[in-house]
């Protein structure tokens, strides 16, 4: 089925998640990222997988990154490795945490290079990227600035991207999930 889908999430369905992931000292992130990796382990009925992270590709060897106006967004590759049910599911999304953190050293390659370097085909990272990418829109938005001296409006953004499946998280007043 083609188009776009939009799921807005309830106010209590965000106040549950938002309390999970404190709970167990998870990101946002980490949590929607463990339920894309789950629907996919259960999709293809394994629990060992790739799934595609956006990261921010501003690699932190840069002299003077953090100065640099621009996008370094990247999407890499990651491995997923969902445990059997004996593994509480904290104890997993906090692993899986661990590793977003750990790749963080990776995300200014390109995919080309992780998959040589990690000895991956090229084409099994490209479906990745083109089919199981889960996009966490952390943005700030116009509020966030208000009260220091900062004006911020945007008045339109289009950056989703043509592939067959991509779900973006848009964390705001409200969750989106399109």
């Amino acid at each position: 089925v083609e188009g776009l889908y939009e799921i807005s999430l309830r106010p209590e369905e965000i106040a549950s998640i938002q309390s999970y992931a404190k709970t167990y000292s998870l990101t946002l992130n980490t949590v929607f990222q463990g339920a894309w990796g789950i629907y996919h382990s259960r999709a293809m009925k394994s629990d060992d997988l790739l799934i595609a992270a956006v990261t921010s590709g501003r690699p932190e060897v840069m002299e003077n990154a953090e100065r640099i106006v621009g996008v370094f967004s990247n999407v890499i590759p990651v491995r997923i490795q969902y445990p059997n049910q004996s593994v509480p599911l904290n104890e997993w999304m906090s692993a899986l945490q661990e590793t977003f953190l750990s790749i963080k050293r990776f995300d200014y390659l390109s995919p080309d290079e992780i998959a040589r370097v990690a000895g991956i085909p090229d084409y099994v990272v490209q479906d990745v990227i083109y089919f199981k990418t889960l996009v966490y829109l952390n943005n700030p938005n116009e509020n966030c600035f208000k009260g220091k001296g900062l004006i911020m409006q945007l008045e339109e953004e289009h950056s989703y991207v043509n592939v067959p499946l991509r779900v973006y998280i848009e964390p705001f007043n409200h969750f989106r999930v399109v």
